[in-house]
């Protein structure tokens, strides 16, 4: 008799998911996630549950840059709403900081900065308050500083540029890349493209330094194809 095949976990199927999204196949990535939620409910495992809706919510995102049509980002609001009541409900705030990371990019992806730059706050806040020994690294925290920051400055508060300069130093002298260069890089490559759209109309030369030093970035790694991708996109905002 044919052994039975061996069930993946949540996390494994979580890791597929991440891979399947990275890869460029955002509906696949979705349809797995399903099982991962699945999966991740049978084992009782609240914090891979809401950290899935995560990885949904990030999904509808990439869908709504390809596709430019916002009924994406309704449904990655409510992914990352769905991440943020799973952790409130089971009182498991050391989980909490993500899924409101989550929801703050949501925001910021609707034009909604000053709604944001509080649910951003309110993340590193929670990080801070109820570090998660998972994540409890200063890159992560630097990451979530400089999306932070670039939104307060767009939001109007231009006292946020040296903080999130600071931000990006720290995360650039970070021990991330020990323990993900493919994070490390996406993470930093995206704070240099977040200072360049943040600083384009104000400080043109500025701007092209960090473009250029995203560039340089996403060249050193090949698997940086989606946010190859994304700098092309922001780019082209350079060519005139």
């Amino acid at each position: 008799m044919a052994n039975q095949e061996k069930q993946l976990t949540g996390q494994e199927i979580h890791a597929q998911v991440e891979h399947t999204r990275e890869a460029g196949d955002f509906w696949g990535s979705i349809k797995l996630a399903q099982d991962s939620i699945k999966a991740y409910s049978e084992e009782k495992n609240l914090s891979g549950l809401a950290d899935i809706y995560g990885s949904i919510s990030l999904a509808f995102r990439h869908l709504y840059k390809q596709s430019k049509d916002k009924t994406f980002l309704v449904l990655a609001e409510g992914a990352a709403t769905t991440g943020i009541e799973i952790a409130k409900i089971n009182s498991l705030n050391e989980i909490l900081a993500r899924p409101l990371f989550n929801l703050a990019k949501v925001q910021e992806e609707l034009g909604q900065f000053a709604e944001a730059s509080e649910t951003y706050q309110d993340a590193v806040d929670t990080f801070n308050k109820f570090p998660q020994k998972e994540h409890n690294r200063a890159g992560v925290l630097a990451d979530m500083k400089v999306h932070l920051y670039t939104c307060s400055y767009k939001a109007g508060d231009k006292s946020a540029l040296p903080k999130a300069l600071d931000a990006l130093s720290e995360l650039e002298k970070s021990d991330e890349k020990t323990v993900s260069k493919y994070n490390y890089d996406v993470w930093l490559s995206g704070a240099h493209m977040r200072m360049a759209e943040m600083l384009k109309e104000e400080d043109i030369e500025m701007a092209k330094q960090h473009l250029a030093k995203a560039k340089q970035i996403i060249d050193g790694n090949a698997n940086l194809a989606l946010r190859k991708k994304q700098w092309e996109e922001l780019a082209k905002n350079f060519s005139n």
